[in-house]
């Protein structure tokens, strides 16, 4: 989903805890490809304007990832958005799911 920039959301799962509490239900770890390295990607439940909840710095290959802790009703979000600044000005943005892990 990341067009011709080649900016890229990856999909991503998160894993309860156990026991689960409210604050802290589970962890997902999200990534994405193809960022300016160097550059501070965000990672949005939801769309773009969703709420925040992690950053990274992309790595000299581009790539960024981070993990969070989701309370209840992030876990309910079913896409997450990461944004990252274009090197021409403006904002770059690519969606991808959010769903519980399977293995």
């Amino acid at each position: 989903m990341g067009g011709a920039t080649g900016f890229s959301a990856q999909p991503a799962c998160y894993r309860l805890n156990v026991p689960p509490l409210p604050w802290a239900f589970a962890q997902a770890t999200f990534s994405a490809g193809g960022a300016t390295p160097g550059a501070v990607v965000t990672f949005h439940l939801g769309g773009p304007a969703g709420p925040v909840v992690c950053t990274a710095i992309a790595d000299a290959s581009g790539n960024a990832s981070c993990t969070a802790t989701l309370n209840v009703g992030q876990v309910l979000f079913g896409t997450y958005t990461a944004t990252t600044p274009a090197a021409g000005g403006g904002t770059l943005s690519s969606s991808s799911t959010l769903a519980i892990c399977l293995t």
